[in-house]
């Protein structure tokens, strides 16, 4: 069966899989492949539409006071209104932006900031910054510079686990222009409109990798886990199917817990993760699945024994 005739008659129902254990495994795993592409590229599209308008309302409240960034050879990065000023704008509760022209950055701006999450604009470049990222506990920084140099600072700028002072120091190390320093950059000058499509472009982005590889892997390490132990349990059926065939209804039976899951994701409450969703929906299909496939293969001699079905 093709692709789409299988994703819809697996939403549907489950007398099909008896019927796709004779699926060839590679077969299964390529529309698991295929599946797993579309659901990324739907997150993707769905939820960066969803936050395009907050990306934009953001961005235009900065833009607005600081007109626009510049940049040039011999100042570096200047913003369009007080190029010479330290700036500061707290964007929402959870995100900064700090500009600091020259040398104007001091110890205490850092011990200032109220936000996990931060940009900082000088001279050289922008540095994106997150304080207790991965529970790395308060007062300890990531540091990840953006790319806008045509000589971009080297991989291993990129700092994790710095103190506030450390990342003080790493701040003016990098991206304070020394005296007679030039500066490279790509573009000559940016305004909220162009800052905006861009972010939106890279959340599209980081959501479709985030996603492409986190639905791979919890399906994969599901489906292994559920295989081995029903293998393990089908072991003491007279009939029963094989491993490999196991391995396709298993994968066939994610489909819908997917989708679902997917759909979830826009409407998710705080408490329960879209993981969550899937494992439920997936086990609840796993146990009806596998009762019929069972009964099926094995039908109980006396109809009225009371041995378990399952």
């Amino acid at each position: 069966m093709g692709f789409w005739k299988t994703l819809f008659q697996v939403c549907s129902g489950t007398d099909v899989f008896l019927r796709l254990a004779e699926c060839r495994f590679w077969k299964a795993f390529f529309h698991l492949i295929l599946l797993t592409l579309i659901l990324a590229f739907l997150l993707a599209w769905g939820h960066s539409c969803l936050e395009a308008p907050k990306i934009r309302q953001l961005t235009g409240s900065l833009f607005n006071e600081i007109g626009c960034l510049r940049f040039t050879e011999t100042a570096g990065i200047r913003t369009g209104k007080n190029p010479e000023k330290k700036q500061n704008y707290l964007l929402d509760n959870r995100l900064r932006f700090n500009y600091y022209p020259k040398n104007t950055l001091a110890e205490s701006d850092i011990q200032s900031w109220n936000t996990p999450f931060g940009l900082i604009v000088m001279d050289n470049g922008i540095v994106f910054w997150a304080e207790n990222y991965a529970e790395t506990g308060r007062g300890k920084y990531l540091a990840a510079p953006l790319v806008l140099d045509r000589n971009p600072m080297k991989a291993d700028t990129i700092q994790t686990g710095l103190s506030g002072l450390e990342l003080y120091h790493y701040l003016k190390k990098h991206l304070e222009l020394q005296s007679g320093q030039k500066v490279h950059f790509l573009l000559q000058e940016v305004d909220g409109k162009l800052v905006t499509e861009y972010l939106v472009s890279c959340l599209s982005a980081m959501i479709f990798i985030a996603a492409l590889f986190s639905i791979l892997l919890l399906t994969v390490g599901t489906v292994l886990f559920f295989s081995a132990m029903q293998f393990l349990l089908f072991a003491l059926a007279e009939r029963h199917p094989t491993f490999p065939q196991v391995l396709v209804i298993l994968i066939y039976a994610a489909f819908p817990a997917l989708i679902i899951a997917a759909l979830y994701s826009f409407f998710m409450l705080p408490v329960v993760s879209p993981q969550t969703v899937f494992f439920v929906v997936y086990f609840l299909y796993y146990m009806v699945i596998f009762r019929k496939i069972r009964l099926k293969l094995n039908p109980p001699c006396d109809p009225g024994s009371n041995e378990d079905d399952f």
